[in-house]
């Protein structure tokens, strides 16, 4: 029996949010230029997200290749790190806009 392998390409629109960040940067312009009430999040913020997705990737990425104990360290600390520092960012944009 012949096996195929199947490669599937998304397609990235540049419209398209990256994170739930731009997502919410973009509805919530929507209702600022509508007049209702917004929290826009900073820009710091949704570029932390998308850091802290990377660093999650670059993580899984190393488990799948096999990289174990001391090899995986690196990745461990930079996923760490990117996590502590978005959610730094959003309980002080959450607190800024209650």
């Amino acid at each position: 029996a012949a096996q195929f392998i199947l490669a599937v390409r998304a397609e990235v629109s540049p419209f398209s949010p990256i994170s739930f960040g731009e997502l919410k940067q973009q509805t919530q312009s929507y209702r600022r230029a509508q007049g209702l009430e917004y929290r826009i999040p900073p820009p710091e913020l949704v570029e932390a997200e998308i850091a802290m997705k990377a660093a999650k990737a670059a993580l899984n990425l190393a488990e799948e290749r096999g990289l174990k104990n001391e090899k995986l360290a690196p990745y461990l600390k930079a996923m760490s790190d990117a996590e502590y520092r978005y959610r730094q960012l959003l309980v002080k944009w959450e607190a800024e806009t209650k």
